[in-house]
């Protein structure tokens, strides 16, 4: 941080022992067509970097890309929205676009990922042509190789999100407010109207840009003097009020739907602001808070999010944040001077959305500032350069001051693509950041369709990730482990193959009960690139299915009663058989919403007296009772760890109750034992006889429960 600072007093200090402007009168112009071979090249090397392997890398698509594909899907299937509620929470323009890609390019989130692309690599021209109007040509164009190759702004081209969007709007209205001022033709504040209406159609961020059009028309107005102020001002008012009414007309429809549902249209910035009484934040201690966490994610600590970054590491690589450091410095001071003003109020402005929001940093939401970052890097450029040229009397020292600028572009790119292709995208965390593993599930279920009758654990039925590569009329089926375990006959189609159980990992420890119904049933595990279990998938042959081995089932299990409070108060909400105690119970009808309280009580018949091993794994307050005393007992939330503790058991049967609350985020709890000489694993359904409702409510006074319990 004071490394920082520091660069910024020198930055400062440098360009007041200047006794004139840098300029780029003080270097030959190239000639046209260098300089559009130029422009060609690292477009299309810009090109390249944000759309190779854009189906791997990142790994698998979040949420939000597929979200906007299924959005996008609709708008071809006829809805034609004008805002986009629920998940999605933005005007619908940009949906329209990605429409139009899905219906050229075919569905896929390649396509998704290349409409971002697309906007990325085009940012990097129009970069360049008002940078061409600042700095002189070797600055111009080893600021503009920085951008191309920027590890922050490649992030964002390569992902479905809509925010890429920005800097290209931004850039391309700064672009035609400073021809029209210059030109005074009225064409440029059309397109003005025109650019800044989709902007503010795209995402919320945008919406504060007009402020650094503002910024700029007072800058330019400024710019000889402020005697002239009045004079420069009067032809660009008139001029822009034109294109403030282009602007207004074609926002007509997302006005009156604001103006109709102004709770549905701001529901997305006003759940992330600092403000928000929900978050329970300090103000405005906060706000102070996340200013400093913003200027440090610079070159300090990075944003956490591996979506978003290399958790924690500086957003710019070291030579960025020294160029940054070193530019803020020359600009603020020149910080009324023409554009130097626009930039430091480029780089305010646009840090706010981040800033005014949770989870800071947020690269994702300081989107927006990224060009003018880049332009300050150039201003710390420009002052390095002309200060190692001189005034280039000599054509030696010009050469040998434009190949250093060069070596330093190049340098510090190839390190933001060797920490963006060998770092950030292949690791583990951002394997799970992009949700991969709900991919590769969608691609596993999808070929079974129609061919097997196939059960999903809750956490991947109707997940918009699945549905992506399903389709909304899969037939497939929400596992319950009371109710599908076994399958009743009624359920089973005569034409499928088998049946087919996609589960989470840990409910690879159920296996044995299904191997005890289904003796030729199979068990998969799925793992990562990384080795990581992600999921397992069960297949039962459809010869298991003809003669089930055992009689009875509503006669082996537990009996498991629940409660919707935090005490076993009142009557139960509900009362079930479960064939065993097992469960994850992330979704609100497996068991109850939380939190809840249960009981599972059973009768288990032990034909081998000895020393029987339990282990548990909970994640709220749990009672365990052997033959009404209790062995056991926890009031850790949250502990992943199994926990152990021993029962002697003569020959016969035996009263096992356990006591459950539920007020965890892990929401997880299953119990497997291990009898004398044999492995651990989960009580098979032949030893367990549950109890009847009548005798469940006779027991209830009776229980030993969890002493955290209100």
């Amino acid at each position: 941080m004071l490394a920082g600072i520091l660069a910024v007093v020198i930055g400062s200090i440098l360009f007041r022992t200047r006794t004139a402007e840098p300029s780029a009168g003080n270097l030959p112009t190239p000639q046209l067509g260098s300089e559009a071979l130029f422009l060609i090249a690292v477009t299309l090397a810009a090109g390249v970097i944000r759309f190779v392997a854009l189906d791997h890398f990142p790994p698998g698509g979040f949420f939000d890309e597929v979200q906007d594909h299924l959005v996008a899907e609709g708008i071809l299937h006829g809805d034609r929205p004008v805002f986009i509620a629920d998940y999605t929470q933005m005007p619908a323009l940009f949906f329209y676009l990605l429409a139009g890609a899905i219906k050229v390019m075919g569905r896929g989130l390649t396509t998704v990922r290349g409409v971002s692309a697309l906007f990325g690599t085009l940012t990097i021209p129009v970069f360049y042509l008002i940078a061409r109007r600042v700095f002189v040509w070797p600055v111009t164009m080893a600021t503009t190789i920085l951008l191309a190759a920027s590890r922050w702004h490649i992030t964002f081209s390569r992902v479905g999100f809509v925010t890429i969007v920005g800097p290209f709007f931004e850039l391309l209205a700064l672009w035609c407010l400073w021809k029209g001022m210059e030109s005074r033709k009225i064409l440029f504040y059309v397109l003005l109207g025109i650019v800044t209406a989709v902007g503010l159609q795209c995402y919320y961020s945008f919406n504060l840009f007009p402020a650094v059009l503002a910024v700029a028309v007072v800058s330019f107005a400024s710019r000889n003097g402020w005697r002239r102020f009045g004079t420069e001002l009067l032809p660009i008012i008139g001029r822009l009020a034109l294109a403030i009414l282009v602007t207004v007309v074609l926002m007509l429809p997302i006005i009156r739907f604001a103006l109709k549902n102004p709770q549905v249209f701001f529901q997305r910035s006003s759940t992330v602001a600092i403000w928000n009484p929900a978050h329970h934040l300090p103000w405005p201690g906060i706000l102070w808070q996340n200013i400093e966490t913003h200027l440090l994610m610079f070159q300090f600590r990075g944003d956490a999010n591996p979506r978003h970054n290399i958790p924690e590491v500086p957003i710019l690589n070291p030579i960025e944040g020294v160029l940054l450091a070193v530019g803020l410095g020359t600009t603020l001071a020149r910080a009324r001077k023409w554009p130097q003003a626009v930039w430091l109020g480029w780089f305010v402005v646009m840090l706010l959305p981040a800033i005014l929001t949770i989870e800071a940093p947020q690269a994702h939401r300081a989107v927006g500032a990224i060009p003018a970052v880049y332009f300050l890097i150039g201003e710390g450029l420009q002052i390095l350069f002309v200060l190692a040229a001189g005034d280039l009397p000599k054509g030696l020292r010009k050469a040998v001051a434009v190949v250093a600028l060069f070596a330093v572009s190049f340098a510090a790119s190839a390190r933001d693509l060797s920490l963006y292709f060998r770092v950030q995208v292949r690791d583990p965390m951002a394997w799970d950041a992009f949700e991969a593993e709900h991919h590769a599930i969608g691609q596993f279920i999808k070929p079974f369709g129609n061919r097997y009758d196939v059960w999903v654990n809750p956490l991947y039925f109707d997940y918009p990730i699945e549905k992506f590569y399903l389709g909304a009329d899969f037939p497939y089926r929400r596992f319950r482990l009371f109710e599908h375990l076994p399958i009743s006959p009624t359920l089973v189609r005569p034409e499928r193959q088998g049946l087919l159980y996609v589960l989470e990992p840990f409910q690879a420890g159920l296996f044995p009960l299904f191997h005890s119904l289904y003796p030729h049933a199979a068990l998969t595990v799925h793992r990562d690139p990384f080795g990581r279990e992600m999921f397992i998938d069960i297949q039962v042959p459809r010869e298991d299915l003809e003669h089930l081995v055992a009689a009875d089932y509503e006669k082996t299990g537990f009996w498991g009663a629940y409660y919707q409070n935090g005490n076993w108060a009142g009557e139960p909400a509900i009362e079930r058989r479960e064939p065993a105690i097992w469960f994850h119970t992330h979704w609100h009808e497996d068991i109850l919403a939380h939190p809840f309280t249960g009981d599972w009580a059973s009768y288990v018949e032990i034909s081998q007296p000895g020393e029987y091993a339990f282990e548990l794994v909970t994640s709220g307050p749990t009672t365990v009772s052997f033959d009404r005393h209790r062995v056991f007992t926890t009031t850790t939330v949250d502990n992943p760890a199994p926990q152990l503790f021993s029962v002697y058991a003569s020959a016969g049967r035996h009263l096992l109750v356990v006591s459950y609350h539920e007020v965890s985020s892990r929401a997880m709890i299953a119990l497997s034992w291990r009898p004398p000489q044999k492995k651990t694993e989960v009580i098979p359904l032949d030893v367990l006889h549950p109890l009847t409702a009548k005798e469940y409510d006779d027991l209830r006074p009776t229980l030993s429960r969890p002493a955290t319990a209100d």
